[in-house]
């Protein structure tokens, strides 16, 4: 009964239980006592085990609100430079739109010359 004993108030000081003195006195007292008394702080340690899983429970639901609630807070500034580092790439593709036109008019009429002489470089 006593290591049953050391191992249960073990386990009720990590989940915060002070272990009443009628309920250690029954578990070193043996007998039927012993068994109650082990019955009684199982409960309480079991219930403890489950109201601490709510309250780790509720702070994850908790957390989890706080990162959408931000992720909302950052959405525009986030949408606003987004567009513009877009529109930057945008206007730099345009702005060299008449250098690829002209590459890519070259490399056609490469083509058509290798075709029309038998090239075989084509």
């Amino acid at each position: 009964m006593e290591a049953q004993f050391n191992f249960l108030s073990e386990l009720a000081g990590e989940a915060g239980i002070e272990i009443p003195d009628e309920i250690r006195q029954g578990i070193l007292n043996g007998g039927e006592e012993a068994v109650q008394a082990i019955a009684q702080l199982q409960e309480k340690i079991l219930k403890e085990q489950e109201k601490s899983e709510k309250e780790f429970k509720k702070g994850g639901k908790k957390n989890t609100e706080a990162v959408g609630a931000g992720t909302e807070e950052a959405k525009s500034g986030v949408v606003s430079k987004t567009g513009g580092i877009m529109q930057e790439s945008a206007n730099t593709a345009n702005s060299y739109y008449t250098q690829f036109r002209n590459v890519g008019g070259n490399m056609m009429s490469g083509v058509a010359l290798g075709m029309t002489s038998n090239s075989n470089l084509v």
